[in-house]
C-alpha cells in the first residue's frame, strides 16, 4: 500500500503583533513562548486551550528561554543585557528583572539583542543588530556572543542583523545566520567547550534566487534546517548538504522565526511581523500573527532550557 500523503495546513493561532519573534517550545509545560519586540512583551501560549498570557518589560526583548530548575524564571535578551526575569506566567501579572547576567555591545548604545537560543548543554548564544535609520540598518555594528559559566565571550563582530541559531542532533555542528549576508553559516561545534571552528557556508539565498532574508531557524530530527524567510512569505527546508528541499508558503510577507513543538514535536510554530511601509497590514490573515503548521511529516528536537550561571 502506498503511503498516504499528509495535508500541510497553515493555521493562525494568535492575533497580530508588530514583531513576533523567537518562538521557544517548552516541553515540560507544553506551551509556546515568544516575544513581541516593539510591544516590549514576553508571551506564553497554550496550544491545547488557546490560553494566551503576556507580560510587559522595560525594554525590547530579543528572546525568552525558561531557566532550568525554575518554574517562574526566564533568561531574556533585553536591549543590550542578558537578564533573568521572574514571571508567574499569568496574563496581566507583572514580570520583573531579578538578575542582570551581563551587558554587551557597550560601544554601540543603540544596538539591541535580536535573537538567542541555548545549545544542548544549556549555554546561551545570542547576537545583536545595529540601529536602524531612514535608510535601513547600520551595517556591521552588531556582534555574536556566548554566555556560560566562564562569562560572556564575544565570538565574532561585524554582524548586521544577528538571527537564526540551530544545532544538529549530535551537537557537533552549529548553524548561524546574519540576515544581511543572505547566507547560512556552518561551524564545527565542540559541545564540551562551546567553541566554534571551521566556518563555511551551507546555503546562499542569492545564488538560489530566494527572495527575502533568512531569519530564525530550527532543525528536524533528520538534520534538515527549516528557515524563516523575512520578506519572502515562506519557510524553506534545507538539507544538511545545502540542498533546497521544500518551500512552505506563509500568508504574510514578514516571516521571522520557527520552532517545532507539540506533544509529538511535529508542529512547526511560526512567528511573523507587521512592520510599516511594506503593505503587509492589508494582507489576510493578518500579518504579525503566530501560526502553526501541521502535516509536514517530520519532527523536531526539544528546545533546551538555560542553565543559570
Amino acid at each position: 500500500m502506498p503511503k498516504k500523503m499528509l495535508e500541510v495546513k497553515v493555521e493562525k493561532i494568535t492575533e497580530s503583533l508588530k514583531v513576533g519573534e523567537a518562538p521557544h517550545w517548552d516541553e515540560c509545560g507544553q506551551v509556546l513562548y515568544f516575544v513581541s519586540v516593539p510591544e516590549q512583551a514576553i508571551h506564553k501560549f497554550n496550544v491545547e486551550t488557546g490560553e494566551h498570557a503576556k507580560a510587559y518589560l522595560d525594554g525590547r526583548p530579543g528572546f525568552v528561554v525558561p531557566v532550568e530548575g525554575h518554574q517562574d524564571q526566564y533568561v531574556v535578551g533585553l536591549e543590550r543585557e542578558f537578564v533573568v526575569v521572574q514571571w508567574d506566567g499569568e496574563d496581566g501579572s507583572s514580570a520583573k528583572v531579578v538578575r542582570v547576567l551581563g551587558e554587551i555591545d557597550p560601544a554601540v548604545l543603540d544596538n539591541r539583542i535580536n535573537d538567542g537560543k541555548v545549545d544542548p548543554a544549556g549555554r546561551l548564544f545570542a547576537g545583536t543588530m545595529g540601529p536602524e535609520d531612514e535608510t535601513g540598518f547600520q551595517l556591521e555594528k552588531g556582534a555574536f556572543y556566548r554566555l556560560d559559566e566562564t562569562g560572556i565571550i564575544k565570538i565574532c563582530d561585524k554582524i548586521t542583523v544577528s538571527n537564526g541559531l540551530a544545532w544538529d542532533a549530535t551537537g557537533q555542528i552549529m548553524y548561524y545566520i546574519d540576515s544581511w549576508e543572505k547566507k547560512i553559516r556552518r561551524y564545527d561545534y565542540d559541545i564540551d567547550t562551546g567553541n566554534l571552528s571551521n566556518l563555511s557556508y551551507l546555503f546562499d539565498f542569492r545564488k538560489q534566487k530566494i527572495h527575502g532574508f533568512p531569519d530564525g531557524m530550527t532543525v528536524d530530527t533528520e538534520g534538515n534546517l527549516w528557515v524563516a524567510v523575512f520578506g519572502g512569505s515562506c519557510i524553506v527546508q534545507i538539507s544538511s548538504e545545502g540542498e533546497l528541499l521544500r518551500k512552505i508558503d506563509i500568508p504574510t510577507e514578514q516571516v521571522t522565526a520557527c520552532t517545532f513543538g507539540g506533544k509529538n514535536m511535529d508542529i512547526l510554530f511560526v512567528t511573523t511581523a507587521c512592520l510599516d511601509g511594506r503593505g503587509d497590514e492589508q494582507q489576510e490573515p493578518p500579518c504579525g500573527c503566530t501560526y502553526k503548521i501541521t502535516g509536514l511529516g517530520v519532527r523536531g528536537h526539544s528546545n533546551g532550557r538555560f542553565k543559570l550561571v
